[in-house]
C-alpha cells in the first residue's frame, strides 16, 4: 500500500498532460487513473475491517474526513439543480478525484514512517519542478506552457529578467502557490534530518524557491512567503504576543510591505481601485476579480444558499454576468468557489474542518515530542498562509496537488492523535 500511495502522490506533480487520455469533459491523466484505481483497494480495506476509518468521534481527523464525504455527497445530488450537465460532470469528477486522494492517503498512511516516505516523495517531485523552473528562466524554453500567452509583451527573449517560471501549471500564480507548499516541505525535512549536507541542500532549495516566487510576479504569494517565515519564527521560539510584541510585529509588517513596494514597483498601487464599481469594458484584472466576488455572492443569494451545483460557476459567469470580467470566467477565489458551487452548508462545514485542523495542530504542539514540533509548525504555517495564497489561482479545483497535500496533513493529524492525544494525554 505504501508504494502505491507513493506513486500516487508523486504522479500528481506530472500534470494533466503527461500520458493523458482526452475525454469530452476532462483529461484522464496518470494521477487521476491511479486515484480511481484506489477505489477497489479502499473497498477491500473497509471490508477487511482493519481500516483506520472506523469512526471515532474523539478524533478530529475522522470528523474532517466526514466533512469531505458530505461535500462529495452534496456535489453529487447537485445534479438535481445544476443547469449545465457537462460542467457538472467535470466539476463532480474533479471533486471526486480530489476527495478520493485525501481518503486514500488518510486510510493508507498508518505510521509516521509511512508518512515521512510520502513527504520525501513530494519533496523529490517539487524539487524537480523547481529545477525545471530554473531551466525555463535560463533557457526561455518551456516544455508545457504556451509562451505566446505567457510572454504578453514579447520581452522574454531579449530581457531574461522578465521571464516567469510556470513548469506544468497553467500560469505563474498556480506555480507560486505550489512553491509555498514546497517551503513547508523543506521546513519539515530540515527539522527531521541530521545530515548536514542535506540540510544545506534544503536551504539552497528554499532560497531558490523564494527567488522563483519573486520571478512569478505573484504579489500575494510573495507576501505569503514573508508571512510563512514570520510564522515559523513565532512558532519556533514560542513568542508571547503581548502588546509590545504585537506593536513590533505590526511595525515589521509595515516595513515588509514598504520593502515589497520598493522591490515590486506599483505593489501598493494595485489595490487602490478595488472598491470601485466599474461597468466599462476595459478594466484591470484586480477589478475583474472583485466583480467576480460580487457576482458569485449574487449567484449564491439567487439559489438561497444551496449552491449553483458542482462545476457550474464558469457557466454562470459566462451566461449571467452583469459586470465586465475581461472575458475570464473562473472565480479566482477558492473560498468563493466552494460557497457558490456547493452552497452555504458545505462552505460552513469546510471552514469548520479547516479551523478544526489548525486547532488540533496547535493542541498537538503542547503534548507531542520535540522531534515533531518542527513538522507541526510547518503545517500550521502553511495552512494559515494558504487561506490567502489560495486566492491567487484561477481554479483551485484543478490544482490537484493541493488535495494530496491536505491529505498528508489530515493523515499526520490522525497519526499524531493516536500517538499523543488518545492515550490519556489532554491537549
Amino acid at each position: 500500500m505504501r508504494n502505491v500511495l507513493l506513486l500516487l502522490v508523486m504522479s500528481v506533480f506530472l500534470g494533466t498532460e503527461f500520458l493523458a487520455i482526452p475525454t469530452p469533459a476532462f483529461q484522464l491523466s496518470l494521477y487521476r487513473v491511479m486515484v480511481l484505481a484506489m477505489i477497489p483497494i479502499l473497498a477491500y480495506l473497509l471490508r477487511q475491517g482493519n481500516s483506520p476509518v472506523i469512526f471515532n468521534r474523539h478524533k478530529y481527523a475522522h470528523i474532517i474526513i466526514g466533512v469531505f464525504i458530505f461535500w462529495l455527497f452534496w456535489g453529487a445530488i447537485s445534479i438535481l439543480w445544476a443547469i449545465d450537465l457537462i460542467s457538472w460532470i467535470r466539476g463532480l469528477f474533479l471533486l471526486t478525484v480530489g476527495i478520493l486522494a485525501i481518503i486514500a492517503i488518510f486510510m493508507g498512511t498508518r505510521t509516521m514512517d509511512d508518512w515521512q516516505i510520502l513527504v520525501k516523495g513530494v519533496w523529490v517531485m517539487m524539487t524537480l519542478l523547481l529545477l525545471l523552473g530554473f531551466s525555463e528562466l535560463l533557457t526561455n524554453h518551456y516544455l508545457f506552457a504556451d509562451v505566446g500567452k505567457l510572454d504578453r509583451y514579447g520581452t522574454f527573449a531579449s530581457q531574461p529578467l522578465t521571464r516567469m517560471p510556470v513548469t506544468i501549471f497553467e500560469n505563474q500564480n498556480d506555480y507560486a502557490t505550489m512553491l509555498l507548499a514546497y517551503l513547508a516541505v523543506n521546513s519539515i525535512l530540515y527539522t527531521r534530518t541530521r545530515h548536514v549536507l542535506f540540510k544545506g541542500i534544503v536551504i539552497l532549495a528554499s532560497l531558490g524557491t523564494g527567488f522563483q516566487i519573486y520571478m512569478t510576479d505573484s504579489r500575494l504569494s510573495l507576501l505569503m512567503l514573508v508571512v510563512f517565515f514570520a510564522l515559523i519564527f513565532v512558532l519556533r521560539f514560542k513568542i508571547d504576543l503581548r502588546k509590545p510584541h504585537i506593536y513590533t510585529l505590526i511595525g515589521l509588517g509595515v516595513l515588509g510591505i514598504c520593502a515589497l513596494a520598493i522591490i515590486q514597483p506599483g505593489f501598493l498601487g494595485k489595490f487602490d481601485q478595488l472598491l470601485i464599481i466599474d461597468k466599462t469594458e476595459r478594466i484591470s484584472g484586480d477589478i475583474a476579480r472583485v466583480n467576480m466576488i460580487r457576482l458569485g455572492l449574487g449567484f449564491s443569494a439567487q439559489t438561497f444558499g444551496i449552491g449553483i451545483g458542482a462545476g457550474q460557476s464558469q457557466y454562470w459567469l459566462e451566461n449571467f454576468a452583469q459586470l465586465p470580467l475581461n472575458y475570464v470566467f473562473n472565480l479566482h477565489n477558492w473560498w468563493l468557489e466552494v460557497l457558490v458551487n456547493y452552497g452555504i452548508f458545505v462552505f460552513i462545514a469546510y471552514i469548520s474542518a479547516y479551523i478544526m485542523s489548525i486547532y488540533r495542530l496547535f493542541q498537538l504542539r503542547k503534548v507531542e515530542d520535540k522531534q515533531f514540533l518542527g513538522t507541526t509548525n510547518a503545517l500550521i504555517a502553511f495552512m494559515l498562509i494558504f487561506i490567502a495564497a489560495s486566492l491567487t489561482s484561477a481554479n483551485n479545483m484543478l490544482i490537484e496537488w493541493h488535495w494530496v497535500f491536505f491529505g498528508l496533513i489530515f493523515a499526520y493529524i490522525n497519526i499524531m492523535e493516536d500517538r499523543f492525544i488518545l492515550k490519556g494525554d489532554k491537549a
